[in-house]
């Protein structure tokens, strides 16, 4: 049986955040494709990881700059080594090639971080954490992209990555269509783990706007959910202007079975966005911004409505009134997800791609030298000094 090895910063929170349910996905995947598999965090469990039990032999809570984390994978062994993005793999990758030189490296990148920085910032994508993001994704055997947009985006600006790239978003097996009639349903929503900055800004966002949607709508209430809210959320809550802030949510399908509009104006960010996927698959509409709907679809099929910032306001008055297209807003996002998000479109040939590179790794990266070349200095860089902070480390204790 191969082996599998993830390495994360965090066990996986399915109910926070779809970073999470990406790598449950990742986890059901390998177990179908009969794989033995470990999970080493950064961080401990907490109350809100999901159970790892039926999927994993062994978790593990690892650290930096530590022998131990040698240790333990030669003990292991593992064929492949997974990171959970790309900080990840700075921090254990060169010692993952030490250790063990012909595993496998795969990198989940979850979302391009450069990108969604540069649009925090309003800058260059051509940052900082564009050089560490793409040299991680040279120095892995091959690095999955959730979105369609940044897997063009990568090849348009930095064609060397041409054959290191595999598309493989946020899959759902089939829509989970809603029984809940429009007239059964009510009020606004937004969820979003807020320990993420564009889920902040999308809050702060819909505060501004919202005395101007009570005014169209005045009995109408809007409803903030979310993992990890901090003071600056949690004052949000206004219930005189039917501005209510409930903090994280026991269960999206429940949220989302009985609100009416999910209303995102995502103003930054980058990779999938979850909550629109899941808004699709549990029916309730959507208005969102270009970002927001960005890799998943567009205005003309979208399930609800996609404006600029500046239509916010008007769009979701406006989608909200709308009971007559709700079920076709409804039909559009059950069309998306099966046209474009659908597992078994994707299960073969990720599963084809990584066996390919397994049979013969040698050779596939004989055929991406420039990796090997990145491998070389970085393995030289990063080694010496992690181990003289190991050694700092030892000797302080």
């Amino acid at each position: 049986m191969k082996k599998l090895l993830v390495i994360g910063t965090v066990f996986p929170e399915p109910a926070s955040s779809a970073a999470g349910t990406k790598m449950m996905q990742w986890l059901s995947f390998f177990q179908r494709n009969n794989y033995q598999i470990a999970y080493a965090s950064t961080s401990p469990e907490s109350e809100f990881s999901a159970d790892l039990s039926p999927f994993v032999s062994e978790q593990k809570v690892i650290k930096v700059n530590d022998d131990a984390f040698s240790d333990f994978i030669l003990s292991y062994t593992p064929d492949i080594v997974l990171y959970d993005r790309f900080m990840v793999e700075e921090q254990f990758g060169w010692r993952v090639r030490e250790v063990l030189p012909s595993a496998v490296h795969l990198l989940e990148t979850q979302d391009l971080h450069f990108l969604r920085e540069s649009r925090l910032k309003n800058s260059s994508f051509l940052n900082q954490t564009t050089k560490r993001e793409i040299a991680s994704v040279l120095r892995c055997d091959l690095s999955f992209i959730i979105s369609g947009f940044e897997y063009d985006f990568l090849l348009d600006n930095f064609p060397f990555l041409d054959g290191k790239l595999f598309y493989f978003p946020l899959c759902y097996e089939g829509n989970e269509a809603s029984s809940i009639p429009v007239s059964g349903r009510k009020g606004f929503c937004f969820i979003g783990n807020f320990l993420h900055e564009p889920n902040r800004q999308a809050s702060l966002f819909i505060k501004k706007i919202w005395k101007e949607i009570r005014r169209e709508l005045p009995d109408v209430d809007f409803h903030l959910y979310g993992a990890y809210p901090n003071q600056q959320i949690l004052q949000l809550e206004n219930k005189k202007e039917g501005f209510f802030v409930h903090g994280r949510a026991a269960s999206v399908a429940e949220v989302f079975s009985k609100h009416k509009v999910l209303l995102a104006p995502l103003l930054s960010g980058a990779g999938l966005k979850g909550k629109l996927l899941e808004a699709m698959q549990l029916g309730i509409v959507s208005v969102t911004t270009p970002i927001g709907s960005e890799g998943i679809g567009n205005a003309e099929n979208w399930n609800g409505k996609v404006v600029e910032k500046e239509e916010l306001t008007a769009a979701a008055t406006e989608l909200y009134r709308d009971d007559s297209g709700y079920e076709i807003y409804q039909q559009n996002g059950y069309e998306i997800l099966k046209e474009k998000f659908n597992i078994s479109q994707f299960e073969k040939p990720v599963s084809e791609s990584i066996e390919t590179i397994l049979k013969d790794v040698n050779h596939w990266r004989q055929k991406h030298y420039l990796s090997e070349i990145l491998n070389h200095h970085r393995q030289q860089s990063v080694r010496y000094l992690s181990k003289w902070i190991t050694s700092k480390q030892t000797d302080n204790n």
